[in-house]
């Protein structure tokens, strides 16, 4: 067995690694076709994570074949890197700051998946940010859904009881990044172990564990808090704790490529919001040196 490599210069942000959309999608089925050209057992394309703070965290591509067949593995990850280094700046992406990105959910009519970009909990960001939670509360009449890791909160809403009213710091306690707890007056909805099964395009089937969750309703905003940080990539996550996404204007995901593949058949749209945090999609805002 041997493999081929090649790398480009690239930070490409999770929001333009859709596999759907342009540019990744035309690379990716470049390297479909690759593979069958030259007869490889396998051509990879690695979109790279922009978080990574060393040198070589780019666009990559390599190639698996029979020793015999070195040669053409590494014809193909040259002939990928040709094809792919004119759409680099496809990449480049500018999104909204998170009160634009609210205010365009907001104008439209039907269900919009905000994508909490900054707080993306599968890039490693903790799920607690309040920035997204914080425009809601300024809307306690629209009905809107998200999720934040709190299991302070979580604990305290089981002890209270589901029907019960309970006072909360929510969120914000990971770093300044996160923004800072947001303090409500909130009814229990639900109480559940957290755990549930994908049912839909993204990891069908496994069963996941998000710890103790609680459903907290604020207004017309419902809140699932997580004792574990699990990012909401499948509407199941609500649907487990009694919840139906087609019932809100707003969904608030903590994530950012990843969650447009369950997403896609409930949402409406989505709109991309620059929240700050780890994940943050300016990469400007990061300590990024190396």
């Amino acid at each position: 067995m041997t493999r081929a490599h090649r790398g480009l210069p690239c930070r490409a942000i999770p929001s333009s690694q859709a596999t759907a959309d342009r540019p990744l999608r035309l690379i990716m089925d470049r390297a479909r076709a690759l593979e069958s050209e030259y007869g490889l057992l396998d051509v990879t394309v690695h979109a790279g994570y922009a978080y990574a703070d060393v040198p070589w965290l780019g666009l990559g591509f390599s190639a698996a074949a029979d020793v015999r067949y070195r040669d053409s593995a590494d014809a193909a990850v040259a002939d990928l890197a040709a094809y792919a280094e004119p759409l680099i700046g496809e990449f480049a992406r500018e999104l909204p700051p998170p009160a634009e990105a609210f205010a365009d959910a907001l104008s439209d009519p039907g269900l919009v998946a905000i994508a909490d970009t900054g707080d993306n909990i599968n890039g490693g960001s903790p799920g607690d940010g309040t920035w997204l939670l914080r425009l809601a509360l300024d809307h306690p009449e629209v009905p809107i859904l998200g999720t934040l890791w709190d299991p302070e909160a979580a604990a305290a809403a089981h002890r209270a009881g589901v029907g019960a009213t309970v006072a909360l710091e929510l969120g914000g306690h990971s770093g300044p990044s996160s923004g800072t707890p947001v303090r409500v007056e909130a009814t229990v909805r639900a109480l559940t172990d957290g755990t549930f099964v994908n049912t839909g395009p993204m990891a069908t089937g496994a069963r996941v564990d998000m710890g103790d969750a609680a459903v907290i309703r604020i207004g017309a905003i419902d809140l699932v808090l997580q004792s574990t940080p699990v990012q909401p990539n499948d509407p199941d996550l609500f649907r487990s704790l009694g919840l139906d996404p087609s019932a809100y204007r707003i969904a608030m995901l903590k994530g950012a490529a990843a969650i447009r593949a369950g997403w896609s058949p409930v949402a409406d749209r989505f709109v991309d919001a620059a929240t700050p945090g780890p994940c943050d999609a300016d990469l400007a805002r990061l300590p990024l040196t190396h």
